[in-house]
């Protein structure tokens, strides 16, 4: 904030300060170090965990005290701090600086400006340890061109529609499994990876639709979009230029944005609909039903689908609550002009349920297992059946 709002000058000068205001909370025989841009590392003689937690808490009340001043204005400043007693880890540097790294982060999920303790047994460290596994897993993957896209088919349960597919991200294991969005989505979240995902999806699958479809009579195909390319300058401008370089319409997308994302911040969600609708593409609401005000907020968003939460549909047949409410879904949305699309979507008889409450799209296991795009085309024959 420091950088952005008074200059790099200014940010410099608030670590040389700052870092004197630590070393007051020090004893000689403690070591501080600069690790890294707003990252310190400390290293103290500590006899118990108490102490150390005890001198982290001082130099966090030390760094909460000060204020910067530059140029008349006054910055307040806070840190968030990793304690780690070296004999509760066996390991190299690399392995303690990484779990010290990591308690630093659960203290800042934890609210900030406080210490938090590395324990080999900490489930929330563990988690995170996992989640930095992921991201790296992510970030190899993308640099080694290991993502890949699935399509599943989104059925018209009318006839009355075209049906589509949705693209679904993958990673290729090194040992050649599969790896699926839920193992690396949240840590690309977590530490605001996203838009490397979005900015390949994009481009990816705007180019292999090209090709299928010239080989399958299909309508659309339909693209995730993370919570945070909604806010994301770039977007559009991604979404033009993959557009004309392969010389494909608007009209031949749609783009998903989650209920929580959209109504986060409405006023840049309707922004964003409105500029991707002007390229003539669809907008989808997914996982609806999941928000607490989910109704509240379709007057504000011009969309035109909304995907029914898979929660909500899977138990249709067998329960009356779920049932009234995937078919309230349906007359508000009716009543809106807005299509409705049922996910998770697992047999004959749920399918048979939408249909009969007039659910537009179907989408799941039950309709069609998600295929890679030579798949697709090498089952065109089955596809086509499926799509009715």
């Amino acid at each position: 904030m420091v950088n952005d709002t008074a200059g790099h000058s200014a940010g410099d000068q608030l670590l040389i300060d700052i870092s004197e205001q630590i070393i007051l909370a020090l004893r000689d025989e403690d070591i501080l170090a600069r690790i890294g841009g707003d990252e310190f590392a400390l290293i103290v003689n500590a006899r118990t965990i108490e102490s150390a937690l005890a001198l982290a808490n001082r130099v966090r009340q030390v760094v909460c005290d000060y204020d910067f001043v530059w140029q008349g204005r006054k910055f307040s400043i806070s840190c968030s701090i990793g304690v780690l007693h070296l004999s509760t880890l066996e390991g190299d540097q690399e392995k303690i600086l990484s779990s010290v790294d990591s308690a630093c982060y659960a203290a800042k999920d934890g609210g900030k400006n406080r210490a938090h303790l590395y324990l080999p047994e900490d489930n929330k460290l563990i988690q995170r340890s996992d989640e930095m596994q992921s991201l790296i897993e992510l970030r190899s993957a993308i640099e080694e061109s290991r993502l890949f896209l699935e399509y599943q088919l989104i059925q018209s349960l009318t006839g009355a529609e075209a049906s589509g597919f949705e693209a679904l991200i993958r990673i290729k294991g090194l040992n050649g499994d599969t790896i699926y969005p839920d193992k690396f989505m949240p840590a690309a979240e977590h530490y605001n990876a996203t838009w490397q995902i979005d900015e390949w999806v994009i481009k990816q699958c705007i180019e292999e639709f090209s090709h299928i479809i010239k080989n399958l009579d299909v309508g659309f195909c339909s693209i995730n979009l993370t919570a945070d390319a909604v806010n994301n300058p770039n977007l559009l401008q991604t979404i033009k230029s993959a557009l004309k370089k392969h010389k494909m319409d608007g009209a031949h997308f749609c783009f998903e944005i989650t209920e929580t994302s959209a109504i986060t911040n409405i006023s840049t969600a309707r922004q964003t609909i409105d500029e991707i609708r002007n390229l003539g593409s669809r907008i989808a609401l997914d996982d609806f039903g999941t928000g607490m005000s989910s109704y509240g907020y379709l007057r504000e968003l011009p969309i035109d689908y909304l995907k029914i939460d898979g929660s909500f549909v899977r138990n249709i047949v067998k329960n009356s609550v779920d049932y009234a409410f995937v078919k309230s879904i349906k007359d508000i949305a009716e009543a809106m002009g807005i299509k409705t699309v049922a996910e998770w979507v697992e047999d004959e008889e749920i399918l048979c349920c939408l249909q009969s409450i007039g659910i537009t799209y179907g989408q799941g296991f039950g309709i069609s297992k998600p295929l890679s795009r030579q798949a697709l085309l090498d089952n065109r024959d089955d596809i086509k059946q499926a799509q009715g």
